[in-house]
């Protein structure tokens, strides 16, 4: 089928398609009854030999005529005829890369509750940088750590991720790791009564290729992050999980991911008790294949406490404003 590129509009196969943007009119000029030539563009509209036959394109400003400074809506309708289509035209963000973040309390009751860390780092330098992180039982979870922090006995080898290709492959090490451990002890916590409940996220960049993210189930198998859903939660996912959903995409800075990360953990830790600090947030910047952040976050770390106190006040104040029902 024909296509016709037109960055910036998502169309249907036929029909009218209308993009909207908003600006700013910044400069106008004051016309008496006697007119003077009009303005000129600063570039030569196309010719008419390379405008585009099967698509109509009209504009238009509302309102016609705009004081500097005021706001206007400019508008481009697209026609399309029948058996074309727009597509957008995406650019690769120059700030690429990955954010993590766990806490550190594990609870066996309410009166056995402790603190361990639940992210560990694998870097090469100008080679890779991954991070694992984990929930479920804490036993089995560092055991998984211990086996990939392993290097093959008697050899000079490196450890398995360290040996991995790509990131896909390093999510099935994890996997395997995760399935060796289950065949040496899941029999036995079966014979106590306890599940065999272990659940990572693997992220992180392999030289070669993009920035890529994992998650990784008991059963060792995975899956990887889409354009759809570019992030995974594990553990107690179920309250920050909305403010994620409404906030981050594909396109978000890693600036802004930190801060909803931070935003949504908090929800978590105030519904939860057994979730909370120190967290331990980490930071991959594309084709750097180090760590660019890593640091713990204590329940006095002054940036965190900022955004827990604004965010509370924000969502007080927003609700105030909503009209009550009428019902």
């Amino acid at each position: 089928m024909p296509q016709l590129p037109s960055p910036g509009l998502l169309g249907r196969r036929s029909g009218t398609v209308r993009a909207i943007a908003i600006g700013l009119v910044l400069t106008s000029l004051a016309v008496d009854r006697v007119q003077a030539d009009p303005p000129q563009p600063a570039k030569k509209d196309s010719s008419v030999r390379a405008r585009p036959k099967d698509a109509l394109l009209t504009t238009s400003i509302e309102p016609a005529e705009a004081k500097p400074g005021d706001t206007v809506q400019f508008r481009v309708h697209v026609k399309l005829n029948p058996g074309w289509h727009i597509y957008t035209q995406a650019k690769r963000q120059e700030e690429g890369g990955l954010v993590m973040l766990s806490d550190s309390r594990t609870n066996a009751g309410v009166d056995d509750i402790n603190t361990f860390r639940k992210m560990a780092t694998f870097q090469q330098a100008d080679d890779r940088v991954l991070v694992l992180m984990s929930a479920g039982n804490l036993a089995i979870t560092q055991a998984v750590v211990h086996l990939l922090h392993e290097t093959p006995e008697g050899t000079d080898q490196p450890t398995r991720l360290f040996q991995a290709s790509d990131m896909f492959n390093a999510a099935r090490v994890v996997g395997d790791a995760l399935r060796e451990i289950h065949q040496r002890d899941g029999e036995s916590l079966r014979d106590q009564g306890h599940e065999f409940n272990a659940n990572f996220i693997l992220g992180g960049q392999i030289k070669g290729e993009e920035p890529r993210l994992f998650q990784v189930y008991s059963a060792g198998n995975f899956i990887e992050s889409s354009l759809d859903t570019p992030y995974f939660q594990i553990g107690e996912s179920k309250y920050g999980k909305p403010i994620i959903d409404r906030v981050i995409s594909r396109s978000s800075s890693l600036a802004q991911a930190a801060k909803c990360a931070l935003v949504s953990m908090d929800s978590t830790i105030r519904s939860n008790l057994s979730v909370g600090p120190p967290l331990d947030l980490a930071m991959i910047r594309r084709d750097e294949y180090k760590l660019a952040t890593h640091i713990s976050i204590n329940s006095d770390n002054e940036y965190f406490n900022m955004i827990r106190t604004r965010w509370g006040f924000a969502l007080q104040e927003v609700f105030s404003e909503l009209p009550n029902p009428n019902w």
